[in-house]
C-alpha cells in the first residue's frame, strides 16, 4: 500500500512538472537581458512587434537605433531585472519592473566619460502573440536612479 501511495505521488509530481504552462514575459525578458549584455541590439529589435510604439515614437527601427548608440559607449554591460509584475489580458500580456543597468565605458575621453555606470529604471511593457510569436508592442520607462558616471 505505501509504494503505490509514493508511486502516485511520483507519478502526480513529474506530470505536473510536464505540463507547465509556458512563461512567455519571463522567457523574452531572460532573451532580452541576454541579448543586452551581449550589446547585440538587433536580437533585441527581434523581439519588438513592427507596429512597435514607446514615449520616443520613433517606432522599432528607432528604438534598434538608439540601443546601437547606447550599446557603442559601453565595453560591458550588466542588466539586472527585478520585481515584476504581471497581468494578463484577453488580448495582451503586460509587465511592470525595474531594471538595474551598469557598465563599462568602451573608452576613455570625450562623451564616453558622460554614460552612467549605473542607472535603474522602471519599465512596464506589453506584449502580444504575432502569428504564434510573442512580441514586445508597447513600452515606456523612467528613470529612477543614475547614481554615478563611467569608471
Amino acid at each position: 500500500m505505501k509504494w503505490t501511495f509514493v508511486m502516485a505521488a511520483v507519478l502526480t509530481t513529474l506530470l505536473a512538472c510536464g505540463n507547465e504552462e509556458p512563461d512567455p514575459m519571463g522567457e523574452m525578458l531572460d532573451s532580452i537581458v541576454v541579448s543586452a549584455e551581449a550589446r547585440d541590439a538587433d536580437a533585441i529589435r527581434t523581439h519588438l512587434s513592427e507596429s512597435y510604439n514607446d514615449s520616443t515614437r520613433e517606432g522599432r527601427e528607432g528604438a534598434a537605433r538608439a540601443l546601437r548608440r547606447l550599446f557603442d559607449g559601453y565595453r560591458t554591460i550588466d542588466v539586472d531585472v527585478s520585481g515584476i509584475e504581471i497581468e494578463t489580458r484577453s488580448t495582451f500580456i503586460g509587465a511592470q519592473f525595474r531594471v538595474d543597468f551598469s557598465g563599462g565605458s568602451a573608452r576613455s575621453g570625450g562623451i564616453s566619460d558622460l554614460l552612467p555606470s549605473r542607472s535603474s529604471y522602471q519599465f512596464w511593457i506589453e506584449i502580444e502573440k504575432e502569428k504564434d510569436v510573442w512580441k514586445v508592442v508597447w513600452a515606456e520607462w523612467e528613470e529612477i536612479e543614475s547614481p554615478g558616471l563611467v569608471e
